[in-house]
């Protein structure tokens, strides 16, 4: 009986030994702490001396008859570890190349929810965005009778304004150019409210405008683009190709300082109605004369 109850200890204790040694494991290759790497080192002395008195004689027999083959064991469980590294450390290479990608220009939530996305890749695909543009009034007439020093300090200060809000309501920084901001709406991470997103963007960009003496004109489009990696394997850049983009910067070189101008195709789309001038506007590039709608800030 005393026998009986020794063997269901052992059998209890090695059982739990190698459970928590398991979770030890998992939480340690998230982790890498130190303290789990001790405690996983514990587990596993622990686990081997209950498994050697548990199961010393047997073990001793099969080691005299396999002992070749269990030779090995270690090189293959060496080989084994060594390709799940290999494979967490292109993982962990891949999630800190999209990190480097938007950091800078998206809102940091949002670049959580990428890298649990699919592998960054050359390509894109055909889907609604929202686009904004912004630009500097009088910027060109400015740096010519500005010191450059203070013309940088100035568009640091634009650049900064802009960012901020586009990332606060879940847009993305396309790229600066020049004096001009590109932001899309809806991609990488896709929202239902990518056109309420991008005017509530323009209204705050042009109040923080205002206090700051910039004046800025903000033109938005709601349209199909392809959104993807454009580029080389080297180098890429995340961007938007298509007509919508470039109704929306041609819109936006209609809006006056301190104004917004947005195309039919946005204002159909925004739940909340701003109060606007509805207009029509011959656009470079475009045959027809297409409808505006202004917002006065």
């Amino acid at each position: 009986m005393a026998i009986i109850i020794e063997t269901y200890i052992y059998l209890f204790l090695l059982t739990y030994s190698l459970y928590f040694l398991m979770k030890t494991a998992e939480s340690y290759s998230k982790t890498r702490s130190s303290t789990q790497l001790a405690i996983l080192a514990f587990l596993l002395l622990f686990s081997t001396q209950l498994w050697f008195a548990f199961y010393g004689g047997s073990i001793n027999d099969l080691f005299q008859k396999y002992s070749m083959i269990i030779t090995f064991i270690p090189l293959i469980l060496f080989m084994a570890y060594d390709k799940i590294e290999e494979k967490r450390r292109k993982e962990q290479e891949e999630k800190n190349k999209i990190k480097g990608m938007f950091e800078k220009y998206v809102n940091p939530n949002i670049i959580k929810k990428i890298i649990k996305q699919k592998k960054l890749k050359l390509g894109g695909e055909r889907q609604e965005i929202t686009i904004l543009f912004s630009d500097v009034r009088g910027f060109t007439s400015l740096s010519e009778k500005t010191p450059p020093e203070k013309v940088v300090k100035m568009l640091n200060e634009y650049f900064n304004i802009a960012t901020r809000i586009i990332q606060k309501h879940d847009g993305t920084v396309d790229k600066f150019i020049g004096d001009a901001v590109m932001a899309i709406f809806n991609a990488p991470i896709k929202s239902e409210s990518h056109a309420d997103n991008a005017v509530q963007t323009a209204i705050e960009m042009q109040k923080e405008f205002k206090k700051k003496n910039l004046s800025v004109g903000i033109g938005i489009n709601t349209g199909d683009a392809v959104i993807g990696n454009i580029g080389s394997s080297k180098v890429m850049d995340y961007t938007a190709i298509g007509d919508a983009v470039n109704t929306a910067s041609r819109i936006q070189g209609l809006a006056k300082a301190g104004e917004i101008a947005i195309t039919d195709s946005t204002f159909k789309k925004i739940k909340t109605k701003a109060k606007a001038i509805k207009r029509q506007e011959t656009v470079k590039g475009k045959e027809k004369p297409i409808t505006i709608h202004v917002i006065q800030t």
